[in-house]
């Protein structure tokens, strides 16, 4: 009998906790929204004449290398670090594409008007020679860009 009558008790505590009280607030409503007094309509919208959706060109990466190791170009739109002493570290992710030199020297490329700079990692296949980075800035009107090392 004693559980019952506690049992009935917590139940009775817990719903009136649970039912909570009236906030003073209650009585005022919320402000209305304002509505425009006009949708835009499709037809208003006028672009310029040389409007045009995209969003990329094309430029041309030329390396000159005259070192004697194989290696590869690794062509990044992000960089994932740039230190203080020059040293940049693609993003992983933004890959763009891996040129070997032995196999071409030059590449044609489209990219993205938004990229503001390409950043070019060097990695050399053999011991003798080392790593090296280089940030192009996409600001040439010719859109040719040329490295040599």
């Amino acid at each position: 009998m004693k559980f019952i009558g506690a049992s009935l008790l917590v139940f009775t505590a817990l719903g009136l906790v649970a039912c909570g009280g009236q906030d003073s607030s209650a009585g005022r409503s919320a402000p209305p929204v304002p509505q425009p007094s006009k949708p835009a309509q499709t037809s208003d919208i006028v672009a310029e004449r040389d409007f045009s959706f995209n969003s990329s060109k094309n430029i041309t990466l030329s390396f000159d290398y005259d070192g004697q190791a194989k290696g590869a170009f690794h062509i990044y739109h992000q960089a994932a670090h740039i230190g203080s002493d020059g040293l940049i570290i693609g993003d992983p992710t933004a890959r763009v594409t891996t040129v070997y030199p032995e196999h071409s020297q030059t590449l044609d490329l489209e990219v993205n008007n938004n990229w503001p700079s390409l950043y070019i990692h060097w990695v050399p296949m053999g011991i003798h020679e080392s790593e090296r980075t280089w940030a192009v800035t996409l600001n040439q009107a010719s859109e040719h860009y040329h490295i040599a090392f």
